[in-house]
């Protein structure tokens, strides 16, 4: 038994051509490609956001956070019922006022703002069930201590994590709730 090879009319083996399957491979690639880039652009591309999901801790009471955006200037309020935007200023030695409360020993420092100032009160009778959540933007890194230090003075518990400039951050309280 012998393999013949069939001999065209011109005298040359005929020969099996790639081309059109090399082609066809080359657009389903480069389709492939184009689907990934369009869903890649759309979660990481303008109008993409993060969420936080604050962790539960077994040995820790749990708190609920209230979270706050800083930029440096203002602070974006995140409460059940909406957001408030909070204009402070970049100027930390103007945000504060000494206050004589009644029975208190020495005067404290309060916020000059009525606003802030009536948020940190109400953050202040809540703070065995609530806490603050800083999301500080890079322009809000130089004077960020200067806020959470009256926070602190209070005892209101605070957490803060850095975050892009020009990001959404949404905080998930539970699964599915934004």
């Amino acid at each position: 038994m012998s393999l013949r090879v069939r001999v065209s009319e011109a005298g040359a083996p005929d020969q099996f051509d790639l081309l059109p399957f090399v082609s066809l491979m080359m657009v389903v690639l480069a389709t492939l490609l184009f689907i990934t880039m369009a869903v890649a652009s759309v979660n990481l591309g303008a109008g993409a956001a993060e969420g936080w999901i604050p962790m539960k801790d077994e040995e820790a009471t749990q708190k609920t956070p209230v979270l706050v955006e800083w930029d440096g200037d203002s602070a974006i309020i995140h409460r059940t019922t909406g957001k408030q935007a909070i204009q402070l200023g970049e100027d930390p030695e103007r945000w504060f006022a000494q206050e004589h409360r009644p029975g208190a020993l020495s005067p404290t420092w309060d916020f000059r703002n009525r606003e802030m100032k009536s948020c940190l009160q109400e953050l202040e009778k809540q703070k065995t069930s609530h806490y603050v959540l800083f999301a500080v933007r890079p322009s809000g890194f130089d004077n960020f201590q200067s806020l959470a230090s009256i926070f602190r003075d209070r005892d209101v518990g605070i957490g803060y994590e850095p975050l892009e400039q020009g990001k959404v951050v949404r905080l998930r309280l539970n699964e599915g709730e934004q």
